[in-house]
Order: structure tokens, then sequence, then C-alpha cells
């Protein structure tokens, strides 16, 4: 049997632990989303004002802002993203503070503010302090900016977001946001489908884990208005489309772009730059900051969000059938199999992974980039398998995990060679199966060391158990 920390047996590391009990017992509005951060934050929601943020850490929960007097129904979902407030500073910083636009109302201690425009455009900075009383908050960082910033500066805080997409079987959607740093609740336009009984967010925010995951990176040899060259590259035709350009450091830095189309060695952009790149420009492809993506069982088509113009996009294209019970959204941004890295025909970010539930295992694979669906696929182990009601899916590097509707049955699906096995079963039964995101992933991280852990609650029980994951 193989063995770490000594002579301790893998397996016994591996086995299911019991932490801390919800608050409250787990219904069809129950659902989870976590938020990729260095303080490891889940929010929990029950229903209509009874929201908590777990700490897995501490294994505690703390009552957080409700998101409104509106029913979590069945069809209630959310998603963890770590763009919070920006703005335009309303005066003048000093090396090492920054005057917000914000009312900030907690420590933001440890997140970080990336400056976007103007005096020290392209900074990345850890927040030390923060005020949390009045207007225009202050924030020191702890390390100087490469410029003070002054009223020309523009910013935004890379701390977490909620967005949740409320609803039920026979209303339509209530799409909100809880901001964490301002501890606010706002209203966004609604999603345009009604009447489901499931749906899914996934977000493709860059920035994760107190860093920004980068596809590519270079510096420029030329750009225009809406173009960026590097003429070392041979990218595949419009294999970035869709996604983020950010530049990192030189002329332009800051400026964060939707790239449009690209060539084997230029990229265009959705929108004009306000400072044009030139060769001493550095740049990072990255997962779009402005996109949530959505799938519902009332529809074929997948609907895109734009955080920017809080407008949802007209269907894309449709898939070969509809998500049913047991769907989910799942994106792969981090494996490591060569065919996923290699920046030339790119995967990492590419896709979004849909298992259609219902009474199929099938996968369907949505083509970011190019609005198409792959043929949908069974990996290997998957044949004869059912997801429906209750089953929960979530992403974790190489691997997606998923705890099969009322059975208890877990297994782990390889996404780049396709193949299913099993992952144990569930120690706690459920007395019926009930919709809603009930697995997550926290991280345990001490420099290089990175322990991720599958946290998952049996759906109609107040039970919150725990298996590390080991590849």
């Amino acid at each position: 049997m193989p063995t770490t920390n000594g002579n301790k047996p893998l397996l016994d590391l591996m086995r299911w632990e019991i932490c801390a009990p919800l608050p409250s017992g787990s219904t069809s509005g129950t659902t989870f989303a976590k938020v990729d951060d260095i303080h490891n934050t889940v929010w929990y929601n029950v229903s209509a004002g009874n929201n908590f943020l777990y700490s897995p850490d501490s294994d505690g929960y703390a009552r957080c802002e409700p998101m409104g007097n509106v029913s979590f129904g069945a069809g209630s979902c959310a998603e963890g993203h770590m763009v919070g407030p920006s703005g335009t500073c309303p005066s003048n910083g000093t090396s090492t503070t920054i005057v917000t636009a914000n009312s900030l109302r907690r420590s933001l201690s440890g997140y970080k503010i990336h400056i976007t425009g103007g005096p020290a455009a392209g900074d990345v900075r850890t927040i030390d302090t923060n005020s949390t009383t009045g207007t225009n908050c202050s924030v020191t960082v702890t390390s100087a900016f490469s410029a003070s910033p002054t009223t020309a500066t523009t910013y935004r805080l890379l701390t977490p977001r909620i967005y949740s997409l409320t609803g039920s079987s026979t209303a339509s959607t209530s799409f909100r946001v809880f901001d964490l740093a301002t501890n606010t609740v706002s209203t966004l336009a609604n999603n345009p489908i009604s009447g489901f009984s499931e749906c899914n967010l996934r977000a493709t925010h860059a920035f994760r884990y107190n860093d920004f995951v980068s596809f590519a990176t270079g510096t420029a040899t030329s750009a225009t208005a809406n173009t960026l060259s590097n003429s070392a590259k041979a990218w595949t035709t419009n294999q970035w489309t869709n996604q983020q350009v950010r530049i990192t450091g030189g002329t332009g830095a800051g400026q964060i772009r939707t790239i449009s189309s690209n060539t084997g060695t230029q990229l265009t952009v959705s929108a004009n730059w306000t400072i044009t790149p030139d060769a001493t420009s550095t740049y990072s492809i990255e997962g779009n900051d402005d996109h949530i993506y959505v799938c519902t069982t009332a529809a074929t088509g997948m609907y895109r969000y734009s955080i920017s113009g809080n407008t949802w996009s007209a269907a894309l294209t449709s898939r070969a059938a509809g998500a049913g019970a047991g769907s989910n959204i799942l994106w792969p941004f981090e494996c490591t199999n060569s065919d996923w890295t290699n920046e030339n025909s790119i995967r990492n970010g590419r896709y979004l992974l849909s298992p259609r539930g219902a009474s199929t295992a099938n996968i369907d694979i949505y083509d970011i980039a190019l609005n198409t669906w792959e043929n949908s696929v069974q990996y290997v182990g998957m044949s004869g398998e059912t997801f429906t009601t209750g089953t929960n899916w979530v992403y974790d590097r190489n691997h997606a995990y998923v705890l099969q509707d009322g059975s208890g049955r877990m297994g782990r699906i390889h996404i780049p060679d396709r193949y299913a096995e099993g992952w144990g079963t569930s120690p706690v039964t459920t007395t019926s199966s009930v919709v809603g995101n009930k697995l997550f992933i926290a991280t345990y991280r001490d420099g290089a060391t990175r322990i991720n852990w599958v946290y998952s609650n049996p759906g109609s029980t107040s039970s919150l158990l725990r298996k590390m994951n080991i590849e």
C-alpha cells in the first residue's frame, strides 16, 4: 500500500472527516459558492435572509448580508468571483496609500488592488490595512507604488463577490450580487430564462488564489489602436477569442480588453486601447473577468452575462440536448497535460464542460472561442451511470469530482484523458435527493505546497464532510 507522512497509510488520509454542521438544514434552495481567495471564503445560502460565510480554516460560520426578500427555490445557484469594486481616486494618495471611491466595511488585509490607469498603472499591490468607516475609504499597501496615485488613477479591488441566481420552477429569476468589501447587495439584470428547476453559473475570471492565472505571456512587438502583435508567436487562428488580454507593464499598463479574434501573431481587441501599447508593453492572456455563463434545465442554449454591461447575451449555440437535473458547468483552466498547456493550441481556459444530467452520463463540451459544442462525450468508466436530481460536480486542476444523486457514491473524472474512476462513498446518507450546488474545494497553502480538500453537504442533511484530494 502506498504510504505518506512516514508510515501513515495513504488510505487513512483520504477518509471522510466530519466538519461543523450547517446552521440550517440542506434543502432544495441550499447552495454553496466557493471564492478562490486567500481566506478560503465560502458563501452558504439556505433561504431568503438566511446567508452565511463559512471558513474552512476555522470550521465556523458567520451570518452575512442577506440577498434580499426573494425565494431561493430549486433553481438557485451561486458563483464566487474575485473582482470587486472599482473606481477613480477622489483625491491624491502617497507612495503607499490610495484613496478609493468606496465605502469599505471590513478589513481587506491580504487582498490585492490593481491599478488600471493613470499614475501607478499596472501595479498590483497587497493590502496591509484599510479604513472601514465613512466614504472614500483609504487603503495602505505593503510595498510602495511605482508612482503616487492621484485623482487620475483608476483601480479595482481584487476582493470577493458572490453572484446569485435565485428562482424556482414556477417563477422568473432574480439575479443579485453580494460584495464582501462593501458588505452590500445589488440587484442585477434578470436572466432571460424562467421556469426551470435547476441552473448553474460559472465565471471565467483570471484572478484566483491571490494571483493571476495566465495562459500566455510575452512582450508586444507592435500595436495599433485595436490590436497587439507578437511576431514570435504561432497561435491557432481565433483560439483566444472571448478571452482577455491585460497589459502588465510598459506603455498602456493596466488596460484590460476582451479579445475579439486573433491570427498567428496578432490579437484584435473588442474596444480600442485608451493608450496604444508599443514594443515596451508586456501582456498576459487570461480568462475573461467580465463573463459569467449559465445553463438551465429549461433550455438547450447557454447564456452569458456581462458584468460591465449588466446584460445577458442572446442564447449561445444550442447543445445537442437540454441540461437535465444533475447538470453543471465546469471550467478547466489549470490542467497540466501538455495538450492543454500548449500555447499555440491551448485547451486550458478555452472550454466549458457541462455534464448533461438527467438519464445520461454524457458530458457536453462548449468551445468558448468558437461558440460551438463538440459531440457529446461519455468518458470511459461512465457507461450505464445516471446523474440525476441531487448530483453535484466540482472542478480541481486535472479532475472533476461528482457526488451521484442521493446514492452517496463519488467519482473522479480525469479531464485530459477522459476516463472516470471511483472515489469512495459518502458516510452520510440522504433522506431525499435535492438540487443545489453542495460540493466545493478549499485549498491549504504553505509556500509552494498546496493541498486541496473536497467538501460535501449530502442533500437534505445538515452534515458537512471533507476529504483530502491527493493527485
